[in-house]
């Protein structure tokens, strides 16, 4: 009765796994060396265009304190442009962002975007379309705490106009530079 005995080692097919092994544990090494390099360069603007282009679903916290959930479209000259899962646009000016973070149970990556931003459009260029298009608008400025609800009627190189809604219905005029937060809601 002969017992079973395994087969010898082939050096060659050990030699192979080895190497298989080696290049497994270099391409991890490399993934993790490209990841941390990414890092290391990253830039604001370049994180909120990498986050645009996924269209991850965010929470943006202003200066004021508002809180607006929804995903990046664009990554403006001078802001960003969320859209809310109710359909309105929320555009935000880039120095008023205090804090952006990923939904909960969103996964979460260390920052590695480097490129500028994607459009050439500026604020007042994004304004300028919601004036076109027409519709409702909740304008928030700087060191204001209530907002401004109305029609945008025009706008000049820096100055806005805003017919107000509601019982005010007068017209009020802005300036560009202490507008934080747009709240766009388009007409149907």
């Amino acid at each position: 009765m002969t017992t079973w005995q395994p087969p010898e080692r082939d050096p060659l097919v050990e030699l192979a796994d080895a190497a298989a092994q080696q290049a497994a544990v270099r391409t991890r090494q490399e993934e993790r060396d490209r990841r941390e390099q990414a890092a290391e360069v990253a830039t604001w603007v370049g994180t909120l265009r990498d986050l645009a282009e996924r269209r991850l679903q965010v929470a943006v916290t202003s200066g004021s304190g508002r809180l607006h959930r929804g995903s990046l479209i664009a990554v403006g000259v001078d802001h960003v442009a969320m859209r809310q899962p109710a359909g309105s646009v929320v555009l935000v000016a880039l120095p008023a962002i205090r804090l952006l973070r990923s939904e909960p149970g969103a996964p979460g990556v260390a920052a590695t975007g480097d490129r500028e931003h994607a459009q050439d459009r500026t604020l007042i260029e994004a304004l300028s379309r919601i004036a076109e298009e027409r519709g409702e608008v909740a304008i928030y400025l700087a060191d204001v705490a209530d907002g401004l609800q109305g029609e945008v009627l025009g706008f000049g190189e820096d100055v806005l106009t805003l017919r107000l809604a509601g019982r005010d219905r007068g017209t009020v005029y802005i300036p560009i530079g202490a507008v934080e937060e747009v709240l766009w809601t388009p007409a149907p």
